[in-house]
């Protein structure tokens, strides 16, 4: 598999578990997949005179080892599957120095219009270059506890008559959030749900319970966002999560966002959490209130109703 993008850990990109967090792994794999595009003939020049974009709508991920402050890292990967609507890229982010694999990627990206995000065929030309950049999808990328299969969009009203949600603060597309044509710039494969959360936060009160003697938190193991269509600017955005399941050591977040407004559905964000334990650093049980405040806002998973 060839490099396409190498960088290090910086200060900035640690969050509050002390390890490089999942946006930034995102943000990282992201531009190895615009370099895969660009390396196939979908580079800036052309982009710029077809008046066209590429974007990555569909991004599986699994992390594998948590990655500190310096940690020098490289993504490599290429082709899994390539047709006329979309290519699948598959990546995998690494450590340089130890060889340790930090986390697995399937980037689902199209062509679009620039001005109208209509999807445009991808030329064939892109599509034989595709072909000789071909990798094997092995195991270890593959889904464990996420689907990959396509996701049905539910509007708000639909998903809002099935229980109550824990709705993150609302905001408004803002000009310096988008690219060149009014749309915003998902070119790092942000999940809209968490755009504006800053990568360090304060902890809420319920993630250390006083009872027990360590620090337990959520480490994200696997995670799913699809966009169902780009936002552009001026639109108010809404995002509401539920929890879809919720066992003794492991949460499934379901992250809906909408045009607040409309309800029309913008995208979704899966994330498959485990508790972790801060000071030990490993896997854990959640604590009691911990795991009695996470199972409060279970509710059925909405995929499963727009499928009927």
């Amino acid at each position: 598999m060839r490099i396409y993008s190498e960088s290090r850990v910086e200060p900035a990109e640690i969050d509050n578990l002390g390890h490089m967090n999942v946006r930034v792994y995102a943000r990282k794999a992201a531009q190895a997949t615009l370099n895969l595009a660009a390396s196939l003939g979908l580079g800036h020049d052309r982009l710029r005179d077809d008046q066209a974009v590429v974007q990555i709508m569909d991004v599986h991920t699994r992390f594998y080892r948590e990655q500190l402050e310096g940690a020098p890292l490289g993504v490599r990967g290429g082709v899994r599957q390539a047709g006329e609507g979309r290519i699948d890229a598959y990546m995998e982010m690494f450590n340089r120095d130890t060889g340790d694999l930090a986390a697995t990627f399937n980037h689902g990206f199209g062509l679009f219009d620039g001005a109208t995000r209509a999807a445009k065929p991808i030329p064939p030309d892109v599509l034989e270059a595709a072909a000789s950049a071909s990798v094997a999808w092995p195991d270890n990328g593959k889904p464990r506890s996420l689907p990959i299969e396509p996701v049905t969009p539910v509007s708000r009203e639909a998903a809002s008559a099935i229980g109550s949600f824990v709705r993150f603060p609302s905001y408004t597309i803002v000009a310096g959030e988008c690219d060149g044509y009014g749309f915003m710039d998902i070119s790092d494969a942000k999940t809209i749900a968490l755009a504006r959360m800053p990568i360090k936060i304060k902890q809420q009160h319920r993630v250390f319970d006083p009872d027990v003697a360590n620090r337990v938190a959520i480490a994200t193991m696997e995670s799913r966002h699809v966009m169902f269509r780009v936002p552009r600017l001026g639109e108010p955005v809404v995002s509401e999560t539920r929890h879809a399941d919720v066992t003794a050591k492991t949460v499934v977040f379901q992250h809906w966002s909408f045009n607040e407004e409309t309800g029309e559905p913008i995208s979704l964000g899966l994330q498959f959490g485990i508790a972790f334990d801060l000071d030990a650093r490993r896997s854990a049980e959640f604590p009691p209130a911990m795991r009695e405040a996470l199972a409060a806002n279970r509710r059925p998973d909405i995929r499963d109703q727009a499928a009927q």
